[in-house]
C-alpha cells in the first residue's frame, strides 16, 4: 500500500483495515501484524476515500463510486447506492450510535440513513458542497467540513447552516474534538482552534500555505520555526500557531521548493530552493543568494569537529558531495560527481554517508574518498533516510519497506518497524528514536529493533520531517503541508541539529520543559575543565550564571528555579542556556510557565 486514506481496527482487534486510493491497485486492504504487511479483500480496483466499521461488525467503504458495504469483513461486498445520484463520491462516514443515523459526506452534499446504508436521503445541505469529513459535537449538534467552510446541524442533521465567517471561502478538510470544549479544524489556510464546543473559532497556523512540506528548522536565539514547503519558505515566532511567507523576494523561494534548510552553528541559516542556496545572517529576515554551481540540493550536514560543511545534490548532471569551509559562501564539489545525492549522515566517528539513487557510499576523510556499501535488502527496497545514533556506528536505514539496522555499516538486518515507507528518523537523549512514516509516526525504546504506533490526534499520516521545536515538542510536517505538534515535550540528543557530530560534549534538553517552578540541565563532560552556565533571555541579556568553574569528567545535573541573580522571579517566557566549556559552546531553549 502506498497511499493509504484511512485505516481502521475491527472490533475484535486483531485486523487492521485500510483504505487505497488508487485507481488500479486502490481498494480495502487488510493486515493481521499491525501492517507489517497487506493483503486485499475482495473490493480491488477501487478509488477508496474512506472506511468504517459499525458496532454490529459491518464494514463500509466509501468510494468514487459510492458506498460499498461488507458483513463478513471484506470478504463480500455490496454496492448500497439507493437514494444517492449518480456520480456520488463518498469522502466520510458518520455513526450516531444513540439513534442508529449513518451519514456520509460526499461530493453531492450530505445524506444520512435510518437503516445501515440500505437506502439514503438528501440532509438539507446543497448538492454543490463537497463535504469532506462530518464530527460529531454532543447534545445533537455535528459539524461539517466542506469545500465551502464549515456548516453546522442543531436537529440531529436534518438542516445545516453556515458557520464562523473566520471560514469563509475555506475548505474544511479536517475536524478533530481534543477535549469537551477545545476542537480543532485543519483547512486549506491552516488550522482554527475553538474553546467553546465550536462557536467561535480563532486562527492557528494561519498563512501556512498546504503544499507539501520538505524541510523544517528552529532557529537556536530566536526560536522561530521555519518550513520549507514546495511553494517557498514560511516562519512562525509563536510555536506554530501562526506563520507568515519570508523572503517574497527572493526568486528562488517563491518559484522552488525549499528542500533542506540547516542553521550553522553561528545562528546562520541556509536554505536551499530549487534553483540556489541561499544564507540569511539576520534570523530569516533576509536573504542572500550564495555562489553555488550545482542543483536541486537535499541536504546539508556540518562536521563541528572539522568545520566542514557539505551539502547533497540531486541534479545528475551537476550532483554529487559539494563542500564549503567558509561557511556556505563558497563550494567546491567533493565527490562523487555526477550521481544523484540525496540525504548525508555523519556519524560520531566522523564517516559520512551518501544515499544516492546509486546505492549508499561512505567516505571516512571528510569526502575526499568513497567506497560504496554493501546494503543486501530486499529486492525493490529505495532507501529514503539514514540515522546514525550517539554510540558509535550504529545505523538506522529507513526504506519503501520498513527500517533496517547495522552495526558496523557493512551488514544490515531487519526490524519490527511496519513494512512501509520511511521518510526521516530523530533520536532523543532517553533513548527513543521517533520514525516519521506513510502510515503515521511510531516510536522506539529499544535502539531500533521494536517499534510501536504513536499516532493519537494525528489527522494526518504520511508525514516527513520532523524537528524538535524551542518548547521541547516535536514537530512533525505532512505532506499534504500540515504540522503537527507533540502532546507533550521530548528531550534532543545534541545541542545542534542532530546531523552536527562530532562534538564530545552533550547538552542535553532541560527537563521538565516547559516548566512552572524549576527544571533540571544536563550535560557530559569527556575531561575536566572550567564550565560556565549562562541563562539568557531571547535579546541575549544574561539573567542567570548557574555555574562559572572547574569540572570533572562525566554526566552533571544543575537545577534552576527561574530566577535571576537577585532571586527575582522572572516572568513567564522563552528563554536560553548556553553552555561553555573549552572550545564547545551550545545554546537550548526552554519555557518558563507561571
Amino acid at each position: 500500500m502506498l497511499s493509504s486514506y484511512d485505516f481502521e481496527m475491527n472490533p475484535a482487534g486483531d485486523k487492521l483495515f485500510g483504505a487505497e486510493g488508487f485507481a488500479l491497485d486502490g481498494g480495502v486492504y487488510y493486515s493481521t501484524n499491525y501492517g507489517r504487511s497487506w493483503q486485499p479483500t475482495s473490493l480491488e480496483d477501487e478509488y477508496v476515500f474512506t472506511i468504517e466499521f459499525l458496532p454490529n461488525g459491518m464494514l463500509l467503504a466509501g468510494t468514487k463510486e459510492g458506498v460499498f458495504i461488507s458483513a463478513d469483513e471484506g470478504d463480500n461486498w455490496e454496492q448500497a447506492n439507493e437514494g444517492l445520484p449518480s456520480r456520488t463520491e463518498v469522502f466520510s462516514f458518520l455513526y450516531r450510535e444513540t439513534d442508529n443515523m449513518l451519514f456520509i459526506g460526499s461530493n453531492k452534499g450530505i445524506y444520512y440513513s435510518k437503516d445501515q446504508g440500505e437506502s439514503w436521503t438528501a440532509a438539507n445541505l446543497p448538492q454543490y458542497v463537497w463535504v469532506y469529513t462530518l464530527f460529531e459535537g454532543g447534545n445533537g449538534k455535528i459539524l461539517a467540513g466542506t469545500s465551502q467552510g464549515m456548516f453546522r446541524s442543531t436537529d440531529q442533521g436534518m438542516n445545516w447552516v453556515s458557520v464562523a465567517p473566520v471560514f469563509f471561502d475555506l475548505a474544511v478538510n479536517e475536524l478533530l474534538k481534543l477535549d469537551k470544549d477545545n476542537w480543532m479544524a485543519c483547512t486549506s489556510d491552516g488550522v482554527f482552534f475553538s474553546s467553546d464546543q465550536g462557536n467561535n473559532w480563532v486562527a492557528s497556523s494561519r498563512g501556512l500555505t498546504t503544499f507539501g512540506i520538505g524541510s523544517l528548522a528552529v532557529h537556536p536565539v530566536t526560536g522561530a520555526i521555519f518550513v520549507g514547503t514546495s511553494k517557498g519558505l514560511f516562519r512562525s515566532e509563536d510555536g506554530g500557531q501562526n506563520w507568515q511567507r519570508v523572503s517574497r523576494e527572493v526568486v528562488g523561494f517563491d518559484y522552488g521548493s525549499v528542500r533542506a534548510m540547516y542553521i550553522l552553528p553561528n545562528g546562520d541559516m541556509l536554505a536551499a530552493s530549487t534553483y540556489d542556496i541561499f544564507r540569511s545572517t539576520d534570523g530569516g529576515n533576509s536573504w542572500r543568494e550564495l555562489d553555488f554551481f550545482g542543483e536541486d540540493v537535499w541536504d546539508f550536514v556540518y562536521d563541528t569537529s572539522r568545520g566542514a560543511l557539505f551539502a547533497a545534490a540531486g541534479q545528475n548532471r551537476r550532483g554529487g558531495v559539494y563542500y564549503s569551509n567558509d561557511g556556505g559562501i563558497s563550494w567546491v564539489l567533493r565527490g562523487l560527481g555526477g550521481l544523484y545525492v540525496y540525504e548525508l549522515e555523519l556519524t560520531a566517528d566522523g564517516k559520512l554517508y551518501a544515499l544516492t539513487r546509486d546505492g549508499i557510499f561512505r567516505s571516512a576523510d571528510s569526502g575526499t574518498s568513497w567506497e560504496e556499501v554493501p546494503t543486501a535488502f530486499p529486492s525493490g527496497t529505495y532507501v529514503y533516510t539514514l540515522h546514525a545514533l550517539a554510540d558509535g556506528q550504529k545505523l538506522l536505514a529507513g526504506t519503501s519497506k520498513g527500517i533496517y539496522i547495522s552495526e558496523d555499516g557493512q551488514s544490515w538486518t531487519g526490524t519490527q518497524a511496519p513494512s512501509t515507507s520511511v521518510a526521516s528518523l530523530l533520536s532523543t537523549a532517553d533513548g527513543h528514536i521517533f520514525a516519521a512514516t506513510e502510515v503515521g509516526l511510531y516510536v522506539s525504546e529499544n535502539g531500533g529493533m521494536g517499534w510501536t504506533p504513536h499516532n493519537s490526534g494525528l489527522t494526518d499520516r504520511r508525514l516527513g520531517k520532523m524537528i524538535v521545536g524551542p518548547d521541547g515538542y516535536l514537530y512533525a510536517g505532512s505532506y499534504s503541508g500540515k504540522v503537527f505538534r507533540s502532546r507533550e515535550a521530548v528531550q534532543t540528543l545534541t545541542a545542534t541539529d542532530p546531523k552536527a557530530k562530532g562534538e564530545e560534549v552533550i547538552l542535553g534538553q532541560n527537563y521538565p520543559n516547559p516548566f512552572k517552578t524549576s527544571t533540571q540541565i544536563s550535560f557530559e563532560l569527556p575531561s575536566a575543565g572550567p564550565v560556565v552556565l549562562d541563562i539568557h533571555t531571547v535579546q541575549g541579556k544574561v539573567v542567570r550564571r548557574l555555574l562559572d568553574q572547574p569540572l570533572a569528567a562525566g554526566k552533571h545535573v544543575v537545577s534552576w528555579d527561574g530566577r535571576d541573580e537577585h532571586a527575582r522571579l522572572l516572568p513567564t517566557g522563552t528563554y536560553f542556556y548556553r553552555l561553555q566549556a573549552g572550545s564547545f559552546s551550545a545554546t537550548r531553549p526552554m519555557v518558563l510557565l507561571k
